[in-house]
């Protein structure tokens, strides 16, 4: 719930290499932003939020289980959903203190 919305608007994370930059995401689209799909959901590219593999932390390593990859990345999925339905039934309330 703490990470950035889609109202928090496009180009926010970045990606630079010797003062070039190389990416910026989310990207807009008619739609709006949407970093849930293109950032928060991401399961292959470098710069994701969550490493699949890395999603279930019991033991010592990565899981390479991919049956209990597959289930742990289906409930992170299913929790970013509800964090993005959250964000957007708040249309833009901020609590007075924050």
């Amino acid at each position: 719930e703490l990470l950035p919305s889609q109202r928090y608007g496009s180009g926010w994370l970045r990606v630079t290499c010797n003062g070039k930059e190389l990416l910026q995401l989310p990207r807009s689209s008619p739609d709006g932003t949407d970093p849930y799909t293109q950032i928060y959901l991401e399961p292959d590219a470098w710069w994701r939020l969550m490493d699949p593999a890395w999603i279930d932390p019991a033991g010592d390593g990565p899981n390479t289980d991919r049956g209990s990859i597959k289930n742990a990345w289906s409930n992170y999925q299913e929790m970013t959903n509800q964090a993005k339905e959250f964000h957007a039934e708040l249309h833009g309330y901020y609590h007075p203190n924050s």
